[in-house]
């Protein structure tokens, strides 16, 4: 996942599938990675 920063630089995160992504505000929210799991091999 990629972020910009408050710096307007980007910052990137890495999240192994089956744990939760949180997206800083502005956009505040997790995401469920879990789902995506059936989506790859």
């Amino acid at each position: 996942m990629t972020a910009m920063t408050a710096h307007g630089r980007e910052h990137t995160t890495r999240v192994p599938f089956g744990k939760n992504a949180e997206l800083p505000e502005p956009v505040g929210i997790t995401l469920e990675t879990e789902p995506l799991k059936n989506w790859v091999r």
